[in-house]
């Protein structure tokens, strides 16, 4: 696919959305969604289509790189394994030797941290360095 248009087409039936919900989404008129895949070299907004469409955004942008990537598939699995990875690194970090249960235990409280708005990968690691102190 050599336009950004064929991209973004792409994108939009990989996501199963209409250029009017996509223009909805981004707070644009479905005019100008039906411009970008007409004649459109890009967009501000290409990170945010990329991201509501589940795309590679340098993909979308340049043609450069595979559509999809292992961590835009699914943005709640992605969201998922970054909480996951940043428990570990919490437990990796913490330098106690932890038994299954417990790290189990730590996983299930930074999924449930994680379900509050505004939450970040950091909080979570710190959340989970609190979690550990005190159960040590």
């Amino acid at each position: 696919m050599s336009t950004f248009g064929e991209r973004l087409e792409a994108a939009l039936k990989h996501k199963k959305i209409s250029q009017r919900e996509l223009a909805r989404r981004i707070g644009t008129s479905p005019q100008n969604i039906n411009y970008l895949i007409r004649e459109g070299q890009g967009t501000s907004k290409t990170n945010q289509i990329a991201s509501i469409c589940g795309v590679n955004p340098k993909w979308l942008e340049t043609g450069i790189g595979e559509m999809l990537h292992e961590s835009v598939h699914d943005p709640l699995q992605a969201s998922i394994m970054r909480i996951l990875r940043s428990t570990q690194t919490a437990i990796d970090d913490s330098g106690y030797d932890l038994s299954k249960e417990q790290v189990m235990r730590l996983y299930k409280e930074a999924i449930n941290f994680a379900a509050e708005p505004g939450f970040s990968d950091e909080l979570v690691r710190k959340y989970i360095e609190e979690m550990i102190k005190k159960s040590m």
